[in-house]
């Protein structure tokens, strides 16, 4: 603990009753978590209390300050057949996930979900369908028109199977197994099947939070289970039932491929993924990718709960649906602080 504070607590409690606060340890030494802003004296008060005289300290230690009241927001804006888009960051910095929604779509259910202001440092795409991918170059000119281009991460598989009306300017490449930072955010891809040149997953890292969005995958695999074990929050397909796809209406040779291993996950198969890559850490599980013709919310939340009942954890993860026709609301999963998302 800095000397200082150990040795004047009356100077602790000075600053405890300038500004509603929360005492906090931090490798060894102790601060000020203000839950309001601080004024600019109390700040300089508990600078000098530090010790921390030089800018550059200054900055570093306002920086770090920051962070530890940050939180993740997740905004599903559209999940399924017709468009999917995620949306992850913490109000400093963030990401979408996929961009198979028109840009004005986008940007207008982000408005809807408070989310207006929200910064999008890059896009990470996940392979070249066009329920992900369709609003590519239209969203790179108007993020670009908002101050600054932002990269689009993908893999030169992908790349490759990008019409050239949809292509962005400001592909960046990765392969699966790469983690990227993005701001304070790391951005990690992982290989998935799925009937595309060379798709992916992506985790998105801020601290000690991670969030997965795994989606467009034929069946369960070892590696996907371990990254799904690594989640706090998690957006996991259950695409069909499959009973209603085999006695529904699409053509044969689209049942085969929807069913095959490249295709798309049944919820009894997600729910084999779900069982297998269940950790305690996992406190927020949406379903996604809901296909309307094949499958029923109901349903793939009773897939979902079985499991998490037969491993007697369903009254510690809440469980939401996305939505394709409109954004879910913004869950919060609490970063650096330990909070977690709130109980529904």
């Amino acid at each position: 603990m800095c000397s200082e504070l150990r040795h004047h607590p009356a100077r602790l409690d000075e600053m405890r009753n300038r500004a509603p606060s929360t005492l906090i340890v931090l490798s060894g030494w102790a601060t000020v978590r203000p839950t309001r802003k601080p004024s600019r004296p109390l700040r300089l008060m508990a600078d000098r209390a530090l010790g921390l005289r030089d800018r550059p300290a200054l900055r570093s230690a306002h920086r770090w300050m920051s962070r530890l009241k940050r939180e993740v927001q997740v905004c599903v804006l559209s999940s399924g057949s017709a468009g999917n888009c995620t949306y992850v960051g913490d109000g400093h910095a963030g990401v979408l996930i996929d961009c198979g929604l028109s840009t004005k779509q986008i940007m207008t259910r982000l408005e809807e979900m408070g989310l207006g202001a929200a910064p999008i440092d890059a896009v990470l795409v996940t392979h070249e369908h066009g329920d992900h991918i369709a609003a590519a170059a239209v969203l790179w000119r108007a993020l670009a028109a908002r101050g600054r281009p932002v990269p689009f991460y993908m893999t030169r598989g992908t790349a490759g199977g990008l019409p050239l009306h949809v292509q962005p300017d400001g592909i960046e490449f990765v392969r699966p197994g790469d983690t990227v930072a993005v701001s304070h955010l790391q951005a990690e891809c992982f290989p998935i099947l799925h009937d595309t040149a060379e798709p992916i997953a992506w985790r998105v890292h801020l601290g000690e939070e991670t969030v997965g969005v795994v989606t467009d995958l034929g069946c369960p695999t070892a590696i996907v289970a371990e990254k799904l074990s690594g989640c706090d929050l998690a957006v996991l397909e259950f695409n069909h039932d499959e009973e209603m796809l085999r006695t529904g209406s699409y053509p044969e040779s689209l049942k085969q491929r929807i069913k095959g291993n490249r295709g798309h996950l049944s919820n009894s198969q997600a729910a084999t993924l779900l069982g297998q890559g269940l950790s305690p850490r996992l406190k927020t599980l949406v379903l996604a990718h809901l296909s309307e013709a094949n499958n029923s919310p109901t349903k793939a939340l009773e897939s979902a709960l079985g499991v998490l009942h037969n491993r007697g954890v369903s009254d510690e993860i809440t469980v939401h649906i996305g939505r394709q026709r409109e954004a879910l609301a913004p869950l919060r999963v609490g970063a650096f602080s330990g909070v977690r998302a709130s109980r529904s």
